[in-house]
């Protein structure tokens, strides 16, 4: 039986993922601050910007002899120029990925796996002042995922980084109503689009990587 870990997998496009996982009859350990964990999926409730978080994650997969699917979907958007702000999400969106994709690699090698890195049209340009340390965070994600591709090829690891666009995930409704904007999900990608996609880049066959992608809403045009 395959094993995958997804970070963030209580809610938008891991908890979407995680899903269509399960139906693969893929055993998936999930990663969230909260419990919302998909059923059947192995819930590990914890903060991965912490040690003591991360410690948990790695106890939880001490008895697995090998990892087949690391995918990183947790994030973190704040529109601010405050440091404070930019640090927290630093940690999120970049320095955890890579402390816990360093961890893991020795586990990922085991069984020529795959990593998923699901970044953001922000990774790609930044389109709006106010997001300034949000795209930073990701452009230094983006940065690492080609870096590491590097280096995992090859061990006969793929490394994939996903740009969505704008996704109808609890975030964006946050964001949306922070700036008094109306939220119309219909009108934007689903979380089941993003994650349908990497299921099926997933199951290619090992001759075959899809190094990135960018996915967005067909209605909106955004």
């Amino acid at each position: 039986m395959k094993t995958a870990l997804i970070i963030g997998a209580t809610g938008g496009m891991g908890r979407a993922l995680a899903h269509k996982l399960i139906e693969q009859k893929i055993k998936v350990y999930g990663v969230g601050r909260g419990d919302n964990f998909p059923e059947g999926c192995i819930g590990i409730q914890a903060d991965i910007t912490s040690e003591i978080g991360r410690a948990t994650l790695f106890q939880a997969l001490a008895e697995e002899k090998g990892l087949d699917i690391l995918v990183h979907s947790a994030g973190l958007l704040l529109e601010s120029h405050e440091i404070v702000d930019l640090d927290t999400q630093y940690d999120i969106n970049f320095r955890a990925p890579y402390i816990i994709t360093r961890n893991l690699f020795p586990l990922l090698t085991v069984t020529q796996g795959q990593v998923v890195f699901i970044n953001s049209m922000a990774g790609l340009s930044v389109a709006r002042s106010e997001l300034e340390q949000y795209a930073t965070t990701k452009h230094a994600l983006r940065a690492f995922a080609d870096s590491f591709r590097i280096e995992a090829n090859k061990k006969g690891v793929k490394v994939l980084t996903v740009y969505p666009g704008r996704v109808a995930t609890p975030m964006l409704r946050s964001l949306y109503e922070q700036e008094g904007r109306p939220y119309e999900p219909e009108k934007l990608l689903q979380p089941e689009d993003v994650a349908a996609t990497i299921v099926f880049i997933l199951a290619l066959p090992v001759t075959a990587e899809v190094t990135e992608i960018t996915i967005r809403a067909m209605i909106s045009g955004e």
